[in-house]
């Protein structure tokens, strides 16, 4: 017997692998996902009805926009008159909930306040698929919604339960934006919304008359303005679902008798199957870069070394060529800081407008035109291990890539529509790698150095550096030297500031509100920045060294990087993780929103109170659920996504934050050797396709992530480079982890002012910093949040009072 399928129509939504992958979980149905501008007729070779009909049921997801305007629902539309022709039952969920209710002329209205992240208690009428439900919490993400009063039926016999104040836990601070219910459009004529609106029946409301579900009462349509699928929708929006598919079924059974053709899209189980024929990257532009690498067998030894971290930070800066240094350091509560040590010999990869760039040293070694999907499987097969031969599994790096990727390269995947916003403020690539195979790992719990080569035949270098880093155990080095502290306040009493415009940024702070009210976006990660000169020098490389030492005495961080590669310079104090997997096959995300600034009246029982609100625990969840739908976008609907931790506070050196956990399970068979090549390699794949996948991180976008990332372009009107991009590695072990780029100051050369004979020669900083705009967002509030976090890399480049 063919299994049951259903055809799933996404709006665009930042949810909507969530809602495919529920239904795959609860349901005994394979799904096909399919977007509201698909072109059926040329895709698939059948018209709307033909093609509609080859399923068993169809779900119309959630999305911005209003059910109104044709270009936000798309194929919603033939749906609804298809189905009703053929008698296909039909859920839609939200934005279709919304546009059912448009089909049979029932209004739709702009809420007064609207309802983004929130959890509420479901009131029912206890019928239908709502018979015998328990107590239903369910997560709302709507602008817009159906007020009960344009219903005719009377519900006042149905069962009532008690409602949660969902968004109005916060009503007070969102006062400047209530201006009532307001009729986005009539439908056409009031002589067909009376014949109609009879045709549909109220299933579930909320304690403030919204309406929650419906039905039709001839046809098998229901609607849901909730979302089942978040993470803190309750169990008993499962099994609405489950008694959703009891009903579609028993419909089905009794009115259609036909021959069905199952039409999938639904992603492979499995990635670790891997061929030539199947890489579709540049065979020449392989067969170059690879020619840099050596066998993959880890020549390690290891030295005790009692706050080593600044010694061999230090020696990093130092004997690094100055085109290719790069360090991860966990400056505070993190483990493991990573020191790479390559030569002029080890390979540079810059990708930029479709084009793949490799450097050895600073010559340029070749380019090539290549796609951005051609370039994630090029840089799949370099890391393709031929053999890794390793003692110390609990390390997190051996040796491969370590680089960074912008939040340009990020949405230049999403298939933005907006206006061009013009040339980039530099020439900073999209992505930068350094290819690392000599590397210094240090343990910061058993101060332990462990000095590492992949590199064939190259025990002469871990021998030799091994020598070097007793004699510097044996020396005494001055935290603070005396002539780097003279050269620093110098740069730093030259140092200029342009930071941003506090009417202006409350001017877009307002425009975020508008689109959010109006049902465009969830939340937008609103953002701007500050841009710093330093004079500089001779020697650009000490006086940035400088500045990132400074910078990570205010502010140190688990995710602090210093880099400088090619003409690029990042000085990073990151305290939030992007995403990062591991070899016992897991990908984490954990994002960070929701913050509070430190003070000493601010104590973390204080903070956690504050971030428990309704405002701030909204924007991680949101967030969060985004994040759901990007992992299972990477491992696939029929793999476990978990939300490890909801809300959690944690403290940093300049503020509390509200962080979740999300964490997928790659679907590895039963047989699989995990010790095998084969196997890192797949993990390694998963990795680099969920980085390359899931940037920007929607803590940077808000979510919807398409629509609130045009949104955000047409308000912010510049690019953001490497801030709100990621920093990392990816280890021949199948390995990875990445920060989210913030709390960061960078520089390219090609912004450098040569001095004169009047002027010094200078050096352009961007500083970049924001915060989630909701609609419970406080103006000055706001404000206050961005200042605090630009606030926390400013310090670095402002001449300290207390210095000597």
């Amino acid at each position: 017997m063919a299994e049951a399928s259903i055809l799933f129509i996404d709006a665009y939504d930042s949810f909507a692998e969530n809602i495919a992958a529920l239904l795959r979980l609860q349901l005994p149905v394979s799904v096909t996902l399919i977007r509201i501008d698909c072109d059926i007729p040329s895709q698939y070779n059948r018209s709307y009805r033909d093609f509609f009909s080859t399923f068993d049921a169809i779900v119309l997801g959630p999305g911005p926009g209003s059910p109104h305007n044709e270009s936000d629902v798309g194929l919603f539309k033939q749906v609804w008159e298809c189905a009703a022709e053929l008698d296909v039952p039909v859920l839609g969920i939200c934005l279709g909930f919304q546009s059912l209710c448009v089909q049979y002329g029932i209004p739709i209205v702009r809420m007064g306040l609207p309802c983004h992240g929130h959890a509420k208690e479901i009131r029912h009428a206890n019928k239908d698929i709502f018979a015998g439900c328990g107590e239903i919490v369910a997560t709302n993400y709507n602008s817009l919604g159906v007020q009960l009063k344009d219903f005719k039926q009377d519900n006042s016999a149905s069962t009532s339960r008690r409602s949660s104040t969902g968004s109005a836990d916060s009503v007070s601070s969102y006062q400047s934006l209530q201006s009532g219910a307001s009729v986005f459009s009539k439908p056409s004529g009031s002589t067909a919304r009376q014949q109609w609106n009879d045709s549909l029946e109220v299933l579930a409301w909320d304690k403030d008359d919204w309406v929650m579900a419906i039905k039709h009462k001839a046809f098998p349509f229901h609607g849901f303005q909730f979302h089942p699928e978040s993470c803190k929708s309750n169990s008993e929006c499962h099994d609405l679902v489950k008694r959703w598919w009891t009903a579609a079924q028993t419909h089905t059974s009794l009115s259609r008798n036909f021959s069905r053709t199952t039409i999938s899209h639904s992603m492979p189980s499995s990635l670790y199957q891997h061929t030539a024929s199947n890489c579709g990257s540049d065979d020449s532009t392989v067969a170059e870069v690879n020619g840099a690498i050596g066998d993959n067998i880890v020549i390690r030894t290891s030295i005790l070394m009692p706050n080593g971290a600044e010694k061999l930070a230090s020696l990093c800066h130092k004997l690094s060529p100055p085109n290719s240094v790069f360090m991860l350091e966990s400056t505070k509560r993190g483990r493991y800081s990573i020191y790479a040590f390559p030569d002029d010999s080890n390979l540079r990869i810059e990708y930029a407008s479709g084009k793949i760039a490799h450097f050895q040293g600073q010559e340029p070694k070749g380019e090539h035109q290549i796609g951005r999907d051609k370039f994630m499987d090029t840089i799949e097969t370099f890391m393709r291990p031929e053999n890794v031969i390793d003692d110390k599994p609990h390390l997190p790096f051996r040796g491969g890539f370590m680089g960074f990727l912008s939040y340009e390269f990020g949405t230049d995947s999403l298939g933005l529509q907006i206006e061009p916003i013009g040339q980039p403020c530099s020439s900073i690539p999209d992505v930068s790698l350094l290819w690392v195979d000599r590397s210094i790992v240090f343990d910061h719990e058993t101060n332990t150095a462990y000095v590492q080569t992949i590199r064939t035949g190259d025990t002469h270098w871990v021998e030799g550096m091994t020598r070097r880093l007793r004699l510097r155990n044996e020396t005494t080095i001055r935290s603070i030297d005396p002539l780097d502290q003279i050269r620093l306040q110098r740069i730093l009493a030259s140092t200029t500031y342009t930071l941003p415009s506090h009417d202006q940024y409350l001017s877009k702070i307002r425009a975020c509100q508008s689109e959010l009210v109006a049902g465009n976006s969830y939340e937008l990660c609103l953002t701007t920045e500050a841009t710093v000169t330093t004079p500089t020098t001779s020697n650009p490389t000490r006086n940035s060294w400088l500045l990132y030492k400074n910078i990570q005495r205010h502010n140190p961080v688990p995710f602090a990087a210093y880099i400088r590669l090619g003409e690029t310079t990042i000085l990073s104090s990151s305290p939030e993780q992007f995403l990062s997997w591991s070899s016992n096959g897991t990908i984490d995300m954990v994002p960070m929103k929701g913050t509070v600034k430190k003070s000493p009246e601010m104590t973390l029982e204080q903070a956690t109170s504050i971030l428990s609100n309704a405002k701030e625990s909204a924007e991680n969840l949101m967030i969060a659920d985004l994040i759901r739908h990007d992992l299972y976008s990477t491992v696939g609907r029929d793999a476990l996504v978990e939300v490890v931790k909801l809300c959690d506070v944690i403290e940093t050196e300049t503020v509390f934050s509200l962080v979740s956990h999300i964490r997928a399970h790659v679907p590895i068979p039963a047989d699989t050797d995990r010790q095998s090549n084969d196997f890192k390699y797949g993990m390694t794949k998963y990795g680099i396709k969920a980085l390359f996948n899931t940037l920007p991180p929607g803590s940077m976008t808000g979510a919807p992530k398409k629509r609130s990332c045009e949104i955000l372009a047409r308000l912010e009107l510049r690019h953001r480079g490497v801030y709100s991009g990621a920093i990392g590695y990816m280890d021949i072990t199948g390995n990875g982890a990445w920060s989210v780029c913030i709390r960061t100051a960078f520089s390219h050369a090609d912004e450098d002012v040569p001095g004169t004979a009047e002027s010094l020669a200078t050096q352009k900083w961007h500083i970049g910093a924001g915060g989630a705009i909701t609609v419970l967002s406080d103006e000055e509030q706001e404000w206050e949040e961005m200042m605090t976090k630009l606030d926390s890399v400013m310090r670095g480049f402002r001449v300290d009072p207390n210095s000597t």
